[in-house]
C-alpha cells in the first residue's frame, strides 16, 4: 500500500515526516477531512476557528495529490 504524507499550514508549516500508509490517495484525503475536523473542534473549544488552514496531502515521491482546506471540510449554516 502506498504511503502519503499530511503536511499543515495553518499559518507555520508543519510537515508530515513520517507518512501514513493509506490504501488509496482518495483514503488519504478522508483522513485529512477527519484531522482538519478534529483541529477545528480543538479551536473552537478554544474560543477561535480559523477557516485558512489547509492540510496537503503528498505522495511518497513528493508529489501534490490533494489540498483539504478547512473551509471545505465542513458546511457552515447561519
Amino acid at each position: 500500500m502506498p504511503r502519503f504524507f499530511l503536511h499543515l499550514t495553518d499559518g507555520y508549516s508543519v510537515c508530515d515526516e513520517d507518512g501514513m500508509i493509506f490504501e488509496n490517495a482518495d483514503a488519504a484525503r478522508e483522513e485529512a477531512i477527519r484531522a482538519a475536523r478534529d483541529m477545528m473542534a480543538d479551536q473552537v473549544r478554544q474560543g477561535r476557528l480559523s477557516l485558512r488552514d489547509r492540510i496537503d496531502i503528498e505522495d511518497e515521491a513528493g508529489n501534490p495529490v490533494f489540498s483539504v482546506r478547512f473551509r471545505e471540510a465542513v458546511e457552515l449554516e447561519e
